[in-house]
């Protein structure tokens, strides 16, 4: 007797999602004609072109730097088009094909650290924005920028859990970009135990996240 593996094979994905279409609809909403009954074929579909996109901004952004792009090692390439060419935000896929243009760009400055894939994969629109204002809190000369957005304590804490950000008293040594964040925190009358910064994996993870034109103020 087949195994529902093989059942599965053989009927195909419209046959065994039919039953639940109306479940479908409601969990996919506006994006149920994209998958809806033809799972596999919608789905592949949309794959490909949110991986042209992406691979489209990853040029972009190497033309930006005027760089020509290395091989990237497999295994982190593979985990950068695997999340980037499911992601359906734009925001955040700009993020994605940040990520890939510099671990491919062999003049940035920094490590694209094997980690990053799946640390991105976790993030929220939000906590990326508030990680992207608290960059610029951190590393921009312009001490008139406003500090980020207060997120939820769940937000807080997947960020601490991911190890992107610290609070005050778990800093180590502190850097003349912290203390400037400090100071300019501090006097925008934001309370002292609600300060976070990033840290110094988050801030090379942060900088690995955004295009060349988005670091050029970092001192």
């Amino acid at each position: 007797m087949p195994n529902d593996a093989s059942q599965v094979t053989t009927r195909g994905w419209p046959d065994v999602l039919a039953p639940f279409t109306d479940l479908m609809h409601s969990l996919c909403g506006p994006a149920f004609t994209e998958y809806g009954l033809a799972w596999g074929d919608s789905a592949r579909a949309f794959r490909l072109r949110r991986l042209k996109r992406l691979l489209e901004k990853t040029q972009e952004r190497l033309n930006e730097s005027g760089s020509q792009p290395e091989a990237v090692k497999f295994s982190l390439l593979n985990d950068i088009m695997n999340h980037g060419s499911a992601e359906d935000d734009d925001d955040l896929q700009d993020r994605w094909a940040n990520l890939l243009s510099n671990a491919a760009d062999p003049r940035y400055e920094s490590v694209v650290q094997p980690s990053f894939p799946n640390i991105l994969s976790q993030l929220s629109k939000e906590e990326a924005l508030f990680l992207d204002e608290l960059y610029e809190l951190t590393t921009s000369p312009n001490h008139f920028l406003t500090p980020p957005a207060v997120l939820s304590p769940v937000h807080y804490e997947n960020l601490r859990r991911l190890g992107l950000i610290v609070r005050e008293h778990e800093r180590g040594v502190q850097t003349s970009a912290m203390l400037d964040a400090r100071a300019m925190t501090i006097s925008m009358g934001m309370v002292p135990n609600e300060q976070c910064f990033l840290s110094e994996f988050g801030t090379a993870f942060v900088g690995a996240c955004r295009a060349p034109r988005e670091r050029k103020g970092r001192r």
